[in-house]
């Protein structure tokens, strides 16, 4: 049996946990388990950067789907702006932030561009009842709208979160839900969840499709935060 050659190309990072290994003859048990564990993080790695891929193929809308495709065509433009505007936001905290730190930021450049904004707009929740009944939930049980749009009729809900999940999407939707039965905005309640994650900017724009009621969704934008490793001259030095 031939023997194979096989080539590790260590950073610097990666240096400075092995390099005495390296260095040291009688390592060379610990220096196979340490490739080792290598090879498996660079297969681990090869992975995420597959699920990544595949997490950003998003189905469009159907063309059949005429509600759908007639409410995107009215408030894409807007979306869009939206949608760029809080890439910038993003990228003007190079070293990433907090969630308030984005909140306060976007709403100044969204009032810069010409939208009346609202901040921290509280609302009282309600609740329907087994019988039917509806009632105010008590002890001023309340609601913060992160940024409201009132003359669009949209309600902006900020995360700054590693990943979204069903919770995040939960609180829009009962935003949504709240202006939607209990105003008089009814079905033409918008929503946007936008995160200022520590891996990725993700932007979601919700409505309520008229037809069936229900409220969808589409992913409207998708960045990459920036690499913090490459805002830092980086330099190792011992003795």
């Amino acid at each position: 049996m031939s023997k194979q050659t096989v080539t590790f190309e260590l950073s610097a990072v990666q240096m400075k946990k092995w390099g005495p290994i390296l260095e040291n003859k009688d390592g060379v048990k610990t220096l196979t388990g340490a490739l080792r564990d290598l090879a498996v993080l660079k297969k681990y790695k090869e992975k995420q950067v597959s699920k990544k891929k595949m997490s950003c193929i998003q189905s469009p809308i159907p063309v059949e789907d005429n509600y759908k495709i007639q409410h995107w065509q009215k408030y894409k433009t807007q979306i869009a702006e939206i949608c760029k505007i809080s890439r910038e936001v993003y990228y003007g905290f190079p070293f990433s932030g907090k969630e308030h730190h984005f909140q306060s930021a976007l709403e100044e450049e969204l009032r810069d561009a010409g939208y009346h904004v609202q901040q921290e707009v509280a609302r009282l929740l309600h609740y329907t009842k087994r019988n039917g009944e509806i009632v105010q939930l008590p002890h001023d049980i309340r609601g913060r709208e992160d940024l409201l749009l009132p003359r669009e009729k949209l309600i902006l809900e900020l995360k700054q979160v590693s990943k979204l999940t069903g919770k995040e999407f939960g609180q829009i939707c009962r935003y949504m839900q709240e202006r939607s039965d209990h105003t008089t905005w009814g079905k033409d309640t918008r929503g946007m969840l936008i995160n200022f994650g520590d891996y990725r900017l993700e932007c979601w724009y919700l409505f309520y499709d008229k037809t069936n009621g229900r409220i969808s969704r589409i992913q409207t934008a998708i960045s990459d935060a920036i690499d913090i490793d490459t805002l830092f001259d980086t330099y190792y030095q011992r003795g």
